[in-house]
């Protein structure tokens, strides 16, 4: 029983409208006679509305009206609201009687009839209307044409109807709008939506948008159809966050996203040290209206806190907020030094509650990236993170982002693509709306050569997280591997249209551009990339533009202030710089300065490979370098060992780079019969990245053996047209 005071009421008792009356002085609503329960609050909010139909009512006069003298949140206003609507039925696409005006308020749009009792209301069109029309001949035939089909029916047995698809409830987590005064405690909003995000994509009967797409939106956007439409949502969590001290004020609230309707609104208001509830409590409720019934170990899982100690917890929220930004592949700044501020941070928060196992676990996954991405090979880095992610397990087996964690160790750590898998797909279970954890699994498969089921995959993430231009650079990449360069070009087209001047869609395009032989494109392309990359990607790219244009000195202008060793695009993983410096001034006809640095690549070669021992890239690079010294026996013994260590069978990705290498080893060596046979395989294998027919054609890598009788056997046998600066060509 709700103790707020009386609400004046006009002079009529009775008002009519659709099926329903409702009768003010008894407080009483009724559905063809059948009484509909309404609290009294509810009640009067529907009293207020059909006493005015067709007026706008404002949120503030609504709120005055139903609390008089109060201050109230005006969640409780949408709550009212909300119970109202399941009340009436009115929850279509179309309002039958309670319009919203985001943002404003609220309007009664049914017909009303108004008297003392129901013997002052006569014949009136209360209902909602219904519009019925003569046939038009039009019309009529269309009936009979329908009348006689089924007629036809009775006689041609049924074609059997498709299994339909099963369509889950699809929320968007928008960004939670930060309105702490404190503006740097952006990253506390942040942590509750993704942590929010996180748990939600835990409930296998509902799909979760990734927060890569979400995030592109505003927090609280006008235009919910449209967002719904773009993100293929079908509900929308709103929040706002106000953090003051110790203190948290946190709004939500759910939306219908294609009614623009509330379906579910709260406010908290809590400290830090009970704040962990909030994000269960919400992440349950939303689950509980999406769905109506969500199982105890699914509850269990959604109101589970990472961890008691608010301090722990917000240094994590902090790591968190650092290592999404430096892990992700937009931009051109250098993030080591947010990674390692995030990497700090993660262990302080670990040493305030040494049980905090998704500190853990997001720690090793941020460990093991760097690992994998980084030119550096920082020392023990995978050791670490396995250690991590050891821990993260031992703390709780049963923790998704532990797996994942584990995961990442054997695929990027030890290349176990199998164990991988598994935990993965482990994870995935946990986890069926994580987009990252099925982009890893695509990303396996193609490294298994399994291309088709890695397209599906990536696929299958793209409508999880559609506005994540990463996703469609990487399906790009995957088919530009397969040599369906066209088909890529437009996907890479697609991720700029969602991150215009992303550096990554522009250098996969630079690729096709020099896979395809077009100079004119290349150099168009490379001029908009920014030599600001640490790992020397773009330099690179921007050196082979000019190298394969025959341009020794823009190409060695490319190289300027680049690093010791760059990381290749259609190369092996990582070369010495000099290496590339020493190829162009060979091009340039200066052989003995050529040889001086080809000797500086091989010394920074060995002296990396004695650091890390096996590592087939460094190995690669050291054949290289021997074989522009003409140090035949070495060359070939090294360019083998890589393509050993790396062989098609372990890693049909980056296979085919190493190959590619060894072969460049023999055409460097003027072994023309070797250089051919590779090449010719490397056609004839998904390899489009590291190799194409117009690229072998036109690079001066294979000047020492253009005019032998095997390669031109090997240009005449895939028909290479005739070759004109400038030409687009799909290579095979």
């Amino acid at each position: 029983m709700e103790d707020e005071p009386e609400l004046h009421n006009k002079n009529n008792n009775l008002y009519v409208f659709g099926p329903f009356a409702l009768e003010a002085a008894e407080r009483r609503l009724t559905r063809n006679g059948e009484v509909v329960p309404l609290n009294r609050k509810t009640f009067e909010a529907l009293r207020i509305l059909v006493e005015s139909p067709g007026r706008l009512q404002t949120r503030e006069e609504l709120i005055q009206l139903l609390w008089p003298g109060r201050v109230v949140e005006e969640h409780n206003l949408t709550t009212k609201v909300y119970a109202l609507r399941k009340a009436l039925g009115d929850e279509g696409e179309t309002p039958l009687y309670i319009e919203t005006i985001r943002g404003v308020g609220y309007r009664f749009i049914a017909p009303v009839a108004a008297g003392d009792n129901p013997g002052d209301i006569g014949p009136t069109d209360a209902t909602p209307k219904r519009r019925f029309r003569l046939m038009t001949g039009t019309a009529l035939v269309a009936l009979l044409i329908a009348t006689v089909a089924g007629i036809a029916l009775t006689v041609l047995p049924p074609r059997p109807e498709p299994a339909a698809a099963t369509v889950y409830p699809t929320v968007a987590v928008l960004p939670f709008e930060n309105l702490s005064a404190d503006r740097t405690r952006a990253f506390f909003a942040e942590g509750l939506q993704d942590t929010i995000l996180t748990r939600l994509a835990g409930i296998h009967d509902i799909r979760v948008i990734s927060r890569t797409s979400s995030d592109s939106y505003a927090s609280h956007p006008g235009t919910l159809k449209d967002i719904a439409r773009e993100l293929h949502a079908t509900a929308v969590l709103e929040g706002s966050v106000q953090h003051l001290g110790n203190k948290v004020l946190i709004n939500v609230q759910l939306i219908d996203a294609k009614t623009d309707t509330h379906l579910w609104a709260a406010t908290y208001s809590r400290t830090l040290e009970n704040v962990f509830d909030v994000e269960g409590d919400v992440a349950e409720q939303v689950g509980r209206e999406l769905l109506t019934r969500l199982q105890p170990e699914q509850v269990r899982l959604l109101t589970q806190p990472p961890t008691r100690n608010p301090k722990a917890y917000v240094l994590f929220l902090q790591a968190n907020y650092n290592a999404d930004r430096a892990s992700r592949r937009t931009n051109t700044a250098d993030n080591n030094a947010t990674a390692r501020q995030a990497i700090t941070l993660y262990r302080r928060a670990i040493e305030l509650d040494p049980h905090f196992a998704l500190a853990y676990a997001r720690l090793s996954m941020l460990e093991s990236k760097l690992f994998w991405h980084s030119t550096d090979f920082p020392e023990q880095g995978i050791t670490t993170a396995e250690q991590d992610a050891k821990k993260a397990l031992a703390l709780n087996p049963d923790l998704p982002q532990a797996l994942m964690a584990s995961a990442y160790i054997s695929y990027y750590g030890r290349r176990d693509y199998a164990q991988a898998l598994s935990q993965f797909e482990r994870a995935r279970e946990r986890l069926p709306s994580n987009a990252d954890v099925i982009t890893a699994i695509a990303t396996i498969h193609r490294r298994q050569g399994q291309w088709q089921s890695a397209l599906e995959e990536l696929h299958q993430a793209a409508r999880l997280d559609p506005r994540n231009s990463h996703l469609r650079e990487l399906i790009g990449t995957t088919l530009i591997t397969l040599r369906r360069y066209q088909e890529a070009d437009q996907w890479l087209d697609r991720a700029l249209a969602l991150e215009p001047g992303g550096y990554l869609a522009l250098l996969r395009k630079s690729n096709i551009a020099l896979l395809t032989d077009n100079p004119v494109r290349l150099r168009a392309l490379a001029a908009k990339l920014p030599l600001s990359r640490a790992s020397g990607l773009i330099q690179e790219l921007k050196f082979q533009a000019a190298y394969v244009s025959r341009d020794s000195r823009q190409a060695l202008d490319a190289l300027k202030d680049a690093p010791e060793w760059v990381n290749g695009l259609h190369t092996v993983a990582f070369l010495p710089t000099n290496l590339l410096r020493a190829d162009a001034l060979l091009l340039k006809g200066d052989s003995d300065q050529a040889h001086r640095l080809y000797l500086q690549a091989l010394a920074e070669a060995q002296t990396r490979l004695r650091q890390h021992p096996g590592d087939p890239s460094t190995l690669s690079s050291l054949g290289l370098a021997e074989a522009g010294l003409g140090l035949k026996e070495q060359a070939i013994k090294h360019g083998r060992e890589a393509v050993n260590e790396m062989p098609m069978s372990r890693d049909a990705g980056f296979g085919p780079f190493y190959l590619a290498a060894l072969a460049r080893i023999y055409g460097r060596l003027n072994q023309a019969g070797p250089a051919t046979k590779l090449l010719d395989k490397l056609l004839n294998m998904p390899a489009g990245r590291a190799i194409s027919v117009r690229l072998i054609a036109a690079s001066p890598l294979w000047d020492g053996i253009r005019d032998t009788p095997a390669f031109q056997a090997l240009l005449k046998k895939y028909e290479v047209p005739a070759l004109t600066s400038g030409t687009s060509y799909a290579a095979p």
